[in-house]
Protein backbone atom coordinates (compact mmCIF):
# COMPACT_ATOMS: atom_id res chain seq x y z
CA UNK A 1 0.00 0.00 0.00
CA UNK A 2 2.63 2.88 0.99
CA UNK A 3 5.03 1.73 -2.12
CA UNK A 4 1.58 2.52 -4.35
CA UNK A 5 0.78 5.86 -2.59
CA UNK A 6 4.55 6.99 -2.32
CA UNK A 7 5.74 5.40 -5.84
CA UNK A 8 8.82 4.44 -4.00
CA UNK A 9 10.01 0.99 -3.91
CA UNK A 10 10.56 -0.95 -0.42
CA UNK A 11 14.56 -0.53 -0.44
CA UNK A 12 13.67 3.32 -0.76
CA UNK A 13 11.00 3.76 1.66
CA UNK A 14 13.38 1.59 4.06
CA UNK A 15 16.48 3.71 3.55
CA UNK A 16 14.92 7.18 4.17
CA UNK A 17 13.03 5.48 7.64
CA UNK A 18 16.61 3.99 8.81
CA UNK A 19 17.86 7.96 8.00
CA UNK A 20 15.32 9.51 9.84
CA UNK A 21 15.92 7.11 12.99
CA UNK A 22 19.53 7.80 12.68
CA UNK A 23 19.31 11.26 12.63
CA UNK A 24 17.31 10.94 15.50
CA UNK A 25 19.61 8.73 17.82
CA UNK A 26 22.43 11.40 16.40
CA UNK A 27 20.37 13.54 18.41
CA UNK A 28 20.01 11.73 21.16
CA UNK A 29 23.66 10.84 21.43
CA UNK A 30 24.54 14.37 21.58
CA UNK A 31 22.04 15.47 24.65
CA UNK A 32 22.56 12.29 26.49
CA UNK A 33 26.93 13.47 26.53
CA UNK A 34 26.16 16.95 26.54
CA UNK A 35 23.86 16.50 29.86
CA UNK A 36 26.80 13.76 31.14
CA UNK A 37 28.93 16.22 30.06
CA UNK A 38 27.58 19.14 32.62
CA UNK A 39 26.23 16.55 35.68
CA UNK A 40 30.31 15.29 35.92
CA UNK A 41 31.39 18.61 35.60
CA UNK A 42 29.13 20.48 38.21
CA UNK A 43 30.34 17.49 40.46
CA UNK A 44 34.00 16.57 39.87
CA UNK A 45 35.25 20.42 38.85
CA UNK A 46 37.96 22.16 41.44
CA UNK A 47 36.80 25.41 42.49
CA UNK A 48 38.75 28.15 44.44
CA UNK A 49 37.06 31.10 45.85
CA UNK A 50 38.40 34.69 44.76
CA UNK A 51 40.10 36.37 47.49
CA UNK A 52 38.02 40.00 46.72
CA UNK A 53 34.39 38.51 45.96
CA UNK A 54 34.42 35.39 47.06
CA UNK A 55 32.66 34.39 44.09
CA UNK A 56 34.12 30.54 43.33
CA UNK A 57 36.80 30.01 40.38
CA UNK A 58 37.01 26.90 38.34
CA UNK A 59 39.98 25.24 38.13
CA UNK A 60 39.59 24.33 34.34
CA UNK A 61 42.98 23.82 32.79
CA UNK A 62 46.40 21.55 33.73
CA UNK A 63 48.05 24.36 34.23
CA UNK A 64 45.58 25.81 36.76
CA UNK A 65 45.18 22.79 38.60
CA UNK A 66 48.98 21.68 39.02
CA UNK A 67 49.23 25.47 40.27
CA UNK A 68 46.30 24.87 42.83
CA UNK A 69 47.86 21.59 43.90
CA UNK A 70 51.33 22.95 44.46
CA UNK A 71 49.64 25.90 46.48
CA UNK A 72 47.42 23.21 48.65
CA UNK A 73 50.53 20.75 49.13
CA UNK A 74 53.14 24.02 50.05
CA UNK A 75 50.43 25.33 52.62
CA UNK A 76 49.66 22.27 54.42
CA UNK A 77 53.20 20.78 54.46
CA UNK A 78 52.26 17.31 52.68
CA UNK A 79 54.74 14.63 51.82
CA UNK A 80 54.69 11.26 50.12
CA UNK A 81 55.70 9.14 53.28
CA UNK A 82 59.02 8.17 51.60
CA UNK A 83 59.73 11.75 50.20
CA UNK A 84 59.44 13.74 53.74
CA UNK A 85 62.51 15.33 54.17
CA UNK A 86 63.96 14.12 57.88
CA UNK A 87 64.30 17.77 59.07
CA UNK A 88 60.58 18.20 58.93
CA UNK A 89 58.98 16.77 61.88
CA UNK A 90 55.99 14.38 61.77
CA UNK A 91 53.73 16.48 63.85
CA UNK A 92 54.13 19.72 60.90
CA UNK A 93 53.33 17.81 57.85
CA UNK A 94 50.69 15.43 56.54
CA UNK A 95 52.47 12.07 54.64
CA UNK A 96 50.84 10.55 51.85
CA UNK A 97 50.93 7.27 49.75
CA UNK A 98 52.57 7.09 46.54
CA UNK A 99 49.31 6.28 43.68
CA UNK A 100 51.21 4.21 42.03
CA UNK A 101 52.60 3.57 38.90
CA UNK A 102 49.58 4.94 37.06
CA UNK A 103 49.52 8.52 38.55
CA UNK A 104 50.57 11.26 36.28
CA UNK A 105 53.82 12.29 36.03
CA UNK A 106 54.92 15.60 36.55
CA UNK A 107 58.24 17.26 35.21
CA UNK A 108 60.88 18.04 37.95
CA UNK A 109 59.94 21.97 38.65
CA UNK A 110 61.21 24.10 41.07
CA UNK A 111 59.82 23.96 44.19
CA UNK A 112 58.51 26.75 47.04
CA UNK A 113 58.89 25.36 50.89
CA UNK A 114 55.75 25.68 52.60
CA UNK A 115 55.63 28.61 55.20
CA UNK A 116 55.98 27.45 58.64
CA UNK A 117 53.53 28.77 61.28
Amino acid sequence: MLTKVSGKSHGEIMREAVQLEAGKSDAIYRRGYRDGFHKAKEKYIVKVWCNACGEPIAVISDDMALKVGDAVAQTYNWYHRGCKPVEVPDDECEPFEKEGQHARKRGKRKRIKAKQA
